[in-house]
């Protein structure tokens, strides 16, 4: 069993279930047990749902262990068929959407069939779920962008009730929900009757930095906030803010930059769920039926009105079925895949971000302090932090090109680096990285008669790329007379690493170069 800060207490997880750093909250493993054994519970650090299992409730029928989509990596994923870029042709059901307005357009021809369609609508002001819809009035509900993570966890038992009673269900959700949508309606034989459209996801937010960021704004403008609408579009797609409905009737306009949900979310990396930054979805083939998301990679289209475009990949012979019906509600058109990928890099790669200045934005919030002074220190503590990078990345540069300089110098006056090794008594040596400084100088001593017994090198890649054997720092390393490190600015860090496993000199680049 693995320890978790959940809620109050520290809560107990089955080393059965997902990894708690892996786990995406999809709610799976909730709803497959019948006797509510499990339940999904905020944790307390990051405020993100994970399940809490009651052992005196569970009889072990491994129903939630065989649903989980992270125990069971999806094998399922297809080469994508057809790519377009599309514009709902109902300019209301458009300017409420995030970009295009082609989640409406699906789901709208969904429910002209008699079918039911699951989406993620607010509940009240500071969150979000799933809720299923079967008429055009409930789906305005569902549209627009929500930028945190849903409560999914029971939409997935509703989806079978209404797939008794309607020929075609569909669900919308991120990858992760996808695949525990399919999963479950697969255990509950209604896969022939589910339609699943995914949305291109970065990585999600907990529904906790939604509420700091409502709550900063109704201090600022002292007045409750009714309703809040992401990725609102009056003044232009190129210009998309945050309005807001205050509880006396008036509106408040939020510009991007103010949007510190968004900064901390999309623009820092910083507040999304900590599986996002390894999803197993992030990848040029895909799993849902269809995939849909903002258009930013289009050029020079007809499309391109400043009111939002967007992209649509079509992935199986389900997804093509629902397009093709869906195409007289759209202006559309075919469109190369490379412009959607090149314009949505991170929904396609993984994204990073600093271990330390994330613990320090949770620090901060769940300290209680205002999500603007947070953000704002945060992207300096980044900023201060490239710079450094930068400088380190600049001191190295010099640092070689100074050594080379020595090299060449040392050459021309008939001294060399292999010899210098020989009259030292070093004749097997080990040499450690084997970048473009490793090559050059295994190269060069070879050639005076100094044997190079192995490399050195984490990065596997480079194995194949010489002759001689290779390890890396965790093996067990054969006797050797010294080590050369080539790494020069990681010098003391590996030379400490290597005299834990060897007893010989541990030299620098810059101790042999004449």
């Amino acid at each position: 069993m693995e320890e978790h800060a959940i809620g109050g207490e520290k809560v107990k997880l089955d080393k059965e279930l997902a990894d708690y750093s892996e786990c995406t909250g999809c709610g799976a493993c909730y709803s497959v047990c019948d006797l509510r054994a499990i339940q999904m519970i905020e944790d307390r650090s990051s405020h993100f749902y994970y399940p809490d299992v009651d052992t005196k409730k569970c009889i072990e029928c491994g129903n939630c262990v065989n649903i989980c989509p992270v125990i069971n990596k999806s094998t399922e994923f297809v080469g994508v068929k057809r790519t377009y870029a599309a514009n709902n042709k109902k300019s209301e059901m458009r300017m409420i959407s995030a970009s295009g307005g082609m989640f409406g357009a699906l789901a709208s021809q969904v429910i002209s069939e008699g079918g039911a369609v699951a989406g993620v609508r607010y509940e009240g002001v500071e969150k979000c779920k799933h809720h299923i819809v079967t008429s055009e009035e409930g789906l305005r509900e569902l549209c627009g962008t929500k930028y945190f993570q849903s409560e999914s966890q029971n939409i997935y038992g509703e989806l079978e009730e209404y797939s008794d009673r309607c020929n075609i269900v569909m669900f919308c959700g991120t990858p992760c929900q996808v695949d525990a949508a399919k999963r479950y309606a697969a255990l509950k034989h209604f896969s022939d009757k589910l339609f699943t459209v995914e949305i291109l996801c970065r990585g999600v937010s907990p529904a906790l930095l939604h509420q700091k960021f409502i709550a900063h704004l109704q201090n600022k403008y002292g007045k409750r906030i009714v309703s809040v609408q992401y990725k609102e579009k009056t003044r232009g797609w190129n210009n998309i803010g945050t309005l807001i409905h205050l509880e006396d009737g008036t509106e408040k306009y939020v510009s991007r930059e103010g949007n510190y949900l968004a900064r901390l979310a999309y623009d820092l990396n910083l507040s999304i769920r900590e599986s996002c930054y390894n999803c197993n979805y992030k990848q040029m083939k895909r799993y849902a039926d269809i995939t849909i998301g903002d258009f930013w990679g289009l050029k020079d289209s007809p499309l391109l009105d400043n009111k939002g475009t967007s992209f649509v990949m079509v992935n199986t012979k389900k997804g093509e079925e629902l397009f093709e019906k869906t195409a007289d509600k759209l202006d559309f058109y075919a469109c190369d895949s490379d412009a959607i990928w090149s314009g949505n890099p991170n929904g396609f790669n993984q994204v990073k971000c600093e271990k330390k200045i994330r613990e320090a934005l949770w620090s901060s919030l769940n300290e209680g302090e205002d999500i603007g002074v947070v953000t704002e220190r945060l992207q300096r503590m980044i900023l201060d932090s490239k710079t450094k990078r930068q400088k380190q990345l600049i001191d190295k540069d010099n640092r070689i090109m100074e050594l080379y300089e020595r090299w060449i110098i040392g050459c021309s006056h008939g001294e060399n680096v292999g010899q210098f090794l020989l009259n030292n008594g070093i004749n097997h040596i080990a040499v450690q990285g084997f970048g473009t400084l490793g090559r050059a100088v295994s190269e060069v001593i070879q050639q005076n008669g100094v044997i190079v017994d192995y490399i050195i090198e984490s990065d596997k890649s480079r194995w194949n790329e010489g002759k001689c054997r290779f390890y890396t720092t965790h093996d067990e390393l054969p006797a050797v007379d010294a080590v050369i490190v080539t790494a020069i600015t990681s010098f003391d860090e590996i030379s400490r690493k290597l005299k834990e496993k060897l007893v010989c000199p541990i030299l620098s680049m810059e101790d042999i170069v004449p």
